[in-house]
């Protein structure tokens, strides 16, 4: 089993227990934790965010956050950092291609360039992945 491209809004849904995509995430995190995942730099940042949030909404404990963030290290990972070029030769051209935000593209051009599959609950994220040639991780293949 090939690693994975993770992206956030994955990860925090299967880390959310009331998100209506807990349990395919879920699925698609055991994928990882098998066969490992790829993700950019911005990647623990983005999801620590959206779990503080959640907090904050009080949708979960903040003494849970730290707790839910040692799970994820759990899951073999590799952290890809992004350089300029590829920013600029890359990331950008497929942010403006699909009208995704720059964040969203820096997974798709990761899945792109290492061959992956993509994770991801982001549909737009998601069609652009598929009209990029990106395999979808199938767990997560709800939408037509």
């Amino acid at each position: 089993m090939p690693p994975l491209v993770l992206d956030a809004s994955l990860v925090v849904a299967a880390l959310l227990p009331d998100e209506r995509a807990a349990e395919a995430a879920g699925a698609v995190l055991d994928e990882a934790q098998l066969g490992g995942a790829v993700v950019p730099a911005l990647w623990l940042p983005e999801v620590a965010n959206a779990l503080l949030a959640a907090a904050r909404r009080r949708r979960i404990a903040a003494a849970h956050i730290p707790v839910l963030l040692l799970e994820l290290a759990a899951i073999p990972q590799e952290v890809d950092i992004l350089d300029a070029a590829a920013l600029r030769l890359a990331v950008l051209p497929a942010a403006q291609r699909h009208a995704l935000t720059i964040y969203d593209a820096c997974y798709l051009e990761l899945a792109i360039r290492r061959a992956l599959p993509l994770g991801s609950l982001d549909a737009e994220l998601r069609k652009a992945a598929r009209a990029e040639g990106v395999p979808v991780a199938p767990a997560l293949d709800i939408e037509a």
